[in-house]
């Protein structure tokens, strides 16, 4: 078996054992990655299968047994499979959208802190903004 085929079944058992550490993978589980590999899914799209079953609500026991099903075999299932990788794309593009947010408004304060800073200083130099403008606007021409 190619090198590149073992370290994608090891990133994969890697990525399931962090989220269950008593498992070890086993020959029919060994099996079933090397096939979703060879039909040309790649490593990734498994490790996201198997963090989208994690995320799928009735996997995690909300369903109507109140069974939580997150057994290595169901990231294989076929009607699972794609339906999982959606799951934790949708929730990648979440954390995406969450993390430009958090970044925009970090950048809005840095920029108000600046802002607040310079209007200090302009005041103990003598500069009064407020005043300059109604200044301003008393001279202005059509009032």
């Amino acid at each position: 078996m190619a090198k590149s085929t073992e370290a994608d079944i090891q990133l994969i058992a890697d990525h399931y054992k962090k989220m269950h550490p008593r498992w070890n993978l086993k020959p029919g589980e060994r099996r079933k990655i090397i096939a979703f590999l060879l039909i040309g899914y790649t490593a990734e799209q498994i490790c996201d299968a198997a963090t989208g079953m994690h995320l799928s609500s009735h996997h995690m026991g909300k369903n109507d047994r109140g069974e939580v099903y997150i057994g290595f075999d169901y990231i294989f299932r076929e009607h699972n499979f794609d339906k999982f990788c959606k799951l934790a794309e949708d929730a990648g593009e979440a954390k995406e959208v969450e993390r430009r947010k958090l970044k925009e408004d970090v950048a809005k304060r840095r920029r108000d802190e600046r802002d607040r800073l310079s209007a200090i200083k302009r005041k103990e130099n003598g500069h009064d903004i407020r005043k300059e403008v109604a200044k301003a606007m008393r001279s202005s021409p059509g009032q």
